[in-house]
């Protein structure tokens, strides 16, 4: 039988549940219920893959975190809480912006092909796009 996927256990046990991640650069990006983020970076010269945890960021959010990306085109991770949508800064993670019109959506977008980009967020029963 063919094998298209090798499974390799990243993180064997976290204190957090895991709600969201994404890559960044050479890190591993993993988001929480408790609002925490981690960074986990590949450690050097191990035979298998193994990563550890470069970055705890505890106060990352007071809510879960249920969705994010990383947009290193433009410099920013965008984030979903179960309140409300924020951009942090990267490399610093600093929140740049909390989008208010955002309160109580549910789901997010956020295409970089389009020029410039968009950002699309469901609220409710409505679409609200952001343009870069």
């Amino acid at each position: 039988m063919h094998s298209a996927f090798h499974i390799e256990p990243v993180l064997k046990k976290s204190a957090y549940k895991i709600t969201a991640l994404d890559v960044w650069d050479e890190r591993l990006v993993i988001a929480t219920e408790e609002g925490v983020l981690l960074l986990l970076r590949e450690q050097e010269g191990a035979h298998i893959v193994e990563f550890e945890v470069e970055e705890t960021r505890r106060n990352f959010s007071k809510r879960p975190i249920v969705q994010m990306q990383m947009a290193q085109g433009l410099g920013v991770m965008v984030s979903l809480t179960t309140e409300i949508v924020q951009v942090n800064e990267l490399p610093s993670l600093d929140m740049s912006a909390q989008l208010l019109k955002t309160r109580g959506a549910h789901s997010f977008s956020l295409s970089l092909d389009l020029s410039p980009a968009v950002l699309t967020v469901a609220v409710r029963n409505k679409l609200l796009f952001f343009r870069w």
